[in-house]
């Protein structure tokens, strides 16, 4: 049986969208060039970016293909190491 560590920090749920925001700016779009490709609106986008809302993985899968990344990339690595007692 896994045992786990605590829950995903502040920080790790925060990072994901500034990686949004990084991502999208490393690419030149402004908000509404990722918004239009996502179909989401550029307040909703804006919203994920500044953290103020949680995202669903349809929403994270929408964003990582309109960025042509892998899914796993928008994710923070985790700093927890897993075990099982036995």
């Amino acid at each position: 049986m896994p045992v786990f560590s605590s829950a995903e920090t502040e920080s790790d749920r925060q990072a994901i969208g500034r990686h949004v925001r990084q991502l999208r700016l490393q690419r030149g779009w402004r908000l509404q060039d990722l918004a239009e490709r996502v179909s989401v609106s550029v307040t909703t986008l804006s919203a994920i970016e500044n953290d103020k809302v949680s995202l669903d993985i349809d929403l994270l899968l929408a964003i990582s293909r309109a960025l042509d990344i892998s899914l796993d990339i928008l994710l923070p690595r985790s700093r927890s190491r897993h075990f099982c007692i036995a």
